[in-house]
């Protein structure tokens, strides 16, 4: 097995495809009624718990004096809002980092989210039908469950947002920081309280620019420096998939992608269940891209 295909190994385990729990039964609704449940959590601080999406992705819940923040809906399978409820009494806050499907899939079981303005048609091609029995098919290696069917799901409103934005919950505060690149209106937000970043997936392990509406490396770079240009404190990163990360990661990513840019990074072939992409490996971070995508557009 050569390196691209053993990391890629780990991603797919990391991703859910060899999690899946063929016992689990779900109603229209997405609340599980026999078999184990699709999402379990962990308490990560006073106030803060990531829900695993049965390896698919992290979603956070952050909790204040007066509301809770959920960060990201995940990928729908299970109802997260009950499953949110069972972990806090209060009132509920919906935020997407991006509208991936594995981040806003959930969206449904919610009366209103809060997303960036400019991730609008991201939001609208990855979570229709299509796409959604896509990923369910390719990334969770099961079927789409029929409460997710358009004729079975409610639309949530959407209240957009932007750069500045803050999420007031009583005695802690969330701050929107626009970080396009991953997708154009990607997002993370720094709580002022635990001073932890919720990154999305705009500064995962593994980086993906190599998708429908991703901008370039350059772009990519940008956002990461803006990160490494604040001037608050930060403890830890808490991505939209794996584990905490340390600050320093941010540096990492900086580098890889200057090496892109610079053309000096060794280009290795990546399989995906996308298909075939190239990537640049720079330290423990794959960052992933296509080739006339390097420069930012306004450059080209």
């Amino acid at each position: 097995m050569n390196r691209c295909t053993s990391i890629f190994a780990l991603m797919l385990f990391a991703s859910g495809v060899f999690a899946q729990d063929s016992s689990m039964k779900v109603e229209e609704n997405g609340e599980v009624i026999s078999g184990n449940s699709w999402l379990t959590h962990t308490q990560l601080g006073e106030g803060i718990w990531v829900i695993n999406d049965n390896q698919q992705d992290n979603v956070y819940l952050v909790e204040g004096d007066r509301l809770a923040l959920v960060i990201d809906t995940g990928i729908g399978f299970q109802n997260l809002k009950t499953y949110v409820q069972s972990i806090t009494a209060k009132p509920l806050v919906v935020v997407n980092t991006h509208g991936h499907p594995d981040h806003a899939g959930g969206n449904h079981v919610f009366d209103e989210v809060h997303i960036h303005k400019n991730e609008l048609d991201v939001l609208g091609y990855y979570t229709s039908e299509p796409v959604m029995k896509d990923t369910y098919n390719r990334f969770a290696g099961t079927l789409m469950p029929d409460h997710l069917l358009d004729k079975n799901k409610n639309t949530a409103a959407l209240i957009l947002i932007d750069e500045g934005f803050q999420f007031d919950l009583g005695n802690r505060t969330l701050k929107v920081i626009h970080l396009p690149a991953h997708s154009p209106g990607s997002i993370a937000l720094y709580d002022t309280k635990s001073h932890h970043l919720f990154t999305g997936d705009a500064a995962n392990q593994h980086v993906w620019l190599q998708i429908k509406y991703a901008l370039s490396v350059e772009d990519f770079l940008i956002s990461i420096r803006k990160l490494l240009g604040s001037q608050e404190p930060v403890n830890l990163l808490l991505p939209g998939h794996g584990e905490p990360l340390k600050p320093d990661h941010l540096n990492v990513l900086a580098a890889g992608a200057e090496k892109i840019i610079a053309g000096k990074c060794e280009v290795t072939p990546y399989d995906s269940p996308l298909g075939k992409e190239i990537s640049c490996h720079h330290k423990d971070v794959v960052i992933v891209y296509k080739k006339e995508n390097i420069k930012a557009t306004s450059k080209k």
